[in-house]
């Protein structure tokens, strides 16, 4: 049984010093560097997440949804608002590569999720569990990730304004390749701290500078302020599903 979980690559020896897969770029060098994958992981999952929703998770993952888009489709499963067409576009993200599902319960975005990691048309998967997920559910996730060579983003954000007005916290004991935490974002730099990676020591800190454009703030239509912003929401070319 020791064997099987270590062959299946769910589990990490603290010692091991195996070369990484190559990572998908993410558009920042200082995190591409930090990163031992060079890059976004491309065959597991990684968990972003935030105390406070808007703190910049979905902005840090602008780059690769672009470089993706132009290829495959990029799936958006339960996103908690709609994607900000206008600021998408800004970005030169393809937007009628883009997957907008829009679950009725969390067994369904289970399935949507499964369904985009295996139909071989999705280059990158965005997921938003309403609470954080069982050990069960991850490890066929990153299961599949792995089968299939798609990367998953699940993006935990929490506040007292978002849809589901929960609190998430982060569980450890979940198999992903990565995760991430952000403690603090200012206007356009994110603090991070590194609590779980392949090769790496969990705890480690750094910063990130995001350029500086208002788009990078506002991903989606409710963090929009005509003020803040002047720009109209344009129609969407985003195909938008519901399971």
């Amino acid at each position: 049984m020791l064997d099987e979980i270590i062959d299946s690559g769910l589990l990490w020896r603290g010692r091991q010093h195996s070369t990484p897969e190559p990572g998908m770029r993410t558009g920042f060098p200082s995190l591409d560097k930090a990163l031992p994958f060079n890059g976004w992981p491309t065959n597991g999952i990684t968990e972003i997440h935030s105390a406070v929703f808007g703190q910049g998770a979905l902005s840090l993952l602008l780059p690769a949804v672009r470089d993706v888009s132009h290829n495959s489709l990029v799936a958006w499963v339960a996103p908690p608002y709609l994607p900000y067409s206008a600021a998408l576009k800004h970005f030169n993200i393809a937007l009628e590569h883009l997957l907008v599902i829009r679950p009725q319960s969390t067994q369904n975005a289970h399935w949507a999720v499964e369904e985009c990691l295996k139909s071989q048309c999705c280059g990158l998967v965005l997921y938003w569990p309403e609470k954080p997920q069982s050990f069960k559910v991850s490890r066929r996730q990153q299961i599949l990730c792995q089968e299939y060579q798609v990367p998953l983003f699940t993006l935990f954000e929490s506040s007292n304004t978002s849809p589901s007005n929960s609190t998430i916290s982060p569980n450890s004991h979940t198999p992903c390749s990565l995760r991430l935490n952000i403690e603090k974002q200012t206007s356009f730099r994110i603090q991070l701290q590194l609590d779980k990676c392949k090769g790496r020591w969990a705890g480690e800190q750094f910063s990130l500078d995001l350029p500086h454009d208002a788009f990078w703030r506002y991903p989606f239509v409710s963090n929009i302020t005509q003020k803040e912003i002047n720009a109209p929401t344009p129609s969407s070319n985003t195909a938008i599903a519901r399971a």
